[in-house]
């Protein structure tokens, strides 16, 4: 928080004149606040906004968005009525939301991206900038400016003056300057975020879910310069469809650009193709309600209930893990013992809030030992969704009286791989979907596969043309008979009478000697947010951000989570 004391200084003086106490005359604040929403919308920008000159100075750069500091400075020390700290400070700074620039995987895909096309590098950093660094790509938007990552000129680079403002991800402004318009748009995804580049400072608006207290809203706008006005967008899920809802051109076999879009990430489009649409919204899940009503500010005012909480707990857990390491030595903003608990609240929900498992129906017959293993999902999108490169899987084990192993599929290897996944071991090939297994060498594994223009197996997202496979774990009520293409089960998957809305049932049924039993089965399911062949894929490019992220990648274990756990011994 390096402005933080700076800007106390600014708080104690607006709040004077806030309260008529200036002593050198009356405060400068607006005479009445608006409540409401602007009749009329704001202007705004767009991704691809008409050809503007660029501008010499860089004030209006600065004054589009302001740094978290600013804003945490007064929304700090606030708990909730049993006692829990919800600052804001505290739980968003720590999470991968504040992270989402210094996240290594993120900066080597891009690199890799660029190193292997760098003739398209100006098109992969206007993609790749809204959603991770928004305030810094949206200002130089505003200003008619060229988004640039990399490179001397680039975001990242200490020589830009738009390097802290980048550096802070996806932060408060960003989030809260998002106008209502941007749902109205043709298509609202895909980083395509609106904001008001109008209004003076002191009347931009900054949108919040709560009825504007006239004197806690003329402290803020004296003091940050944005005036607070009520909305409930921000409460949509529209909201986090904006950037989580992600469609990319790819590449052609003559080298151009297509004009159809491949569909990255769709957890908005496959939640609500749900039962959770109507009743449970994105926010309800990855932004908890706190306990009773909570201050929002250390300058006073009503507490206000619900209050959503800014932890924006989701599935990558490993990357937290990575965070934690990189904060032993690089320049980052959060402590080891800070992302302790954002690793707590993510292991707690792949663990309680994903899937149920049990295994049934077992039988031997013979020297035959027959079994089911059982999903339910809790997620109210497809399991994994986000970023194609995770994945779950099931490893089951089947021992004799004896403790001796008879069975094994899915076992997992040192390096985070999984033994005999045809994926892992070859680039080119991938495991299918599986109704039944017999065999050590069948691994029921729920995940993506992407293929190339010409039907390669790929994890180039550039080369993204097509799902040759994809069999997540579907959300309760999913409709597969009216789930658009873009959310369609792909692969062998389409055909499993098991494989619906809310789970998927697995055969197996395993060689064994029954006077060796009674037999222990032990099912569990497994999940890695980014799987060893997504990693090992990085390896050839080489830029200094991969071999940064090969470099964490070996240093922190990519062993999976297990999700939930059965077992269960034969009579």
């Amino acid at each position: 928080m390096k402005n933080h004391h700076l800007f106390l200084i600014i708080l104690l003086a607006a709040l004077a004149a806030a309260l008529g106490l200036s002593a050198c005359g009356p405060a400068s604040v607006p005479n009445s606040i608006s409540t409401q929403a602007p009749t009329q919308p704001p202007q705004v920008i767009s991704p691809t906004p008409p050809d503007t000159p660029a501008s010499e100075e860089l004030s209006h750069l600065e004054d589009m968005f302001i740094s978290a500091d600013n804003c945490t400075a007064c929304h700090t020390a606030m708990t909730d009525e049993a006692g829990n700290d919800v600052s804001y400070s505290a739980q968003w700074q720590a999470g991968i939301m504040a992270h989402a620039v210094d996240d290594p995987y993120y900066r080597a895909t891009v690199s890799s991206e660029i190193s292997a096309h760098p003739e398209l590098q100006t098109v992969i950093e206007d993609k790749c900038a809204p959603c991770h660094m928004p305030m810094a790509h949206f200002a130089t938007k505003a200003a008619g400016g060229e988004t640039a990552i990399f490179g001397t000129e680039g975001f990242l680079s200490a020589e830009n003056p738009l390097h802290d403002m980048a550096m802070e991800g996806i932060s408060c402004t960003a989030c809260h300057q998002l106008a209502p318009e941007t749902f109205a748009q043709k298509d609202p995804t895909s980083g395509h975020l609106l904001f008001d580049i109008e209004s003076p400072k002191g009347k931009r608006p900054l949108y919040g879910p709560y009825a504007v207290d006239e004197t806690q809203a003329n402290i803020m706008t004296a003091a940050s310069g944005f005036l607070p006005v009520q909305s409930d967008h921000l409460s949509d899920s529209k909201m986090c469809a904006t950037c989580h809802t992600l469609y990319t051109s790819y590449l052609l076999a003559d080298g151009s650009l297509s004009e159809t879009l491949f569909p990255e990430q769709t957890p908005y489009l496959e939640w609500e193709n749900s039962i959770y649409k109507d009743n449970t919204s994105c926010q309800d899940c990855h932004m908890p309600t706190a306990e009773g009503g909570v201050v929002l500010s250390i300058t006073g005012g009503e507490a206000r209930s619900p209050f959503l909480q800014h932890t924006f707990t989701g599935g990558n857990i490993y990357m937290l893990r990575i965070l934690q390491k990189m904060s032993e030595t690089a320049d980052i903003s959060s402590t080891e013992e800070d992302f302790e608990t954002p690793i707590h609240e993510t292991t707690n929900m792949l663990q309680n809030q994903t899937a149920d498992l049990s295994i049934d129906a077992i039988e031997i017959m013979d020297s035959l030992l027959a079994f089911n293993v059982a999903i339910k999902t809790q997620t109210g999108h497809k399991f994994p969704s986000g970023y194609p490169s995770r994945r779950a899987w099931l490893h089951v084990t089947v021992t004799d009286a004896s403790g001796e192993k008879v069975f094994e599929s899915g076992e997992v290897g040192p390096n985070g791989e999984i033994t005999d996944n045809a994926n892992d071991i070859d680039a080119t090939t991938f495991e299918p979907h599986y109704l039944d297994i017999s065999t050590p060498d069948q691994v029921q594994i729920y995940e993506t596969i992407l293929q190339d223009d010409s039907g390669a197996v790929t994890t180039g997202l550039l080369y993204a043309a097509n799902y040759a496979k994809d069999n997540r774990l579907l959300p309760n009520g999913f409709d597969l008979a009216n789930a658009s293409a873009d959310i369609a089960v792909r692969g062998l998957a389409a055909n499993d009478v098991d494989f619906i809305g809310g789970g998927d049932t697995t055969q197996y049924t395993i060689a064994i000697d029954p006077a060796k039993g009674p037999f222990t089965v032990t099912a569990k399911l497994l999940y890695q947010s980014i799987g060893y062949r997504w990693a090992q894929n990085l390896a050839p490019y080489a830029t200094t951000e991969t071999d940064e992220f090969l470099g964490y990648y070996n240093a922190v274990s990519n062993l999976p989570t297990t999700i939930v756990e059965q077992e269960i011994v034969t009579p």
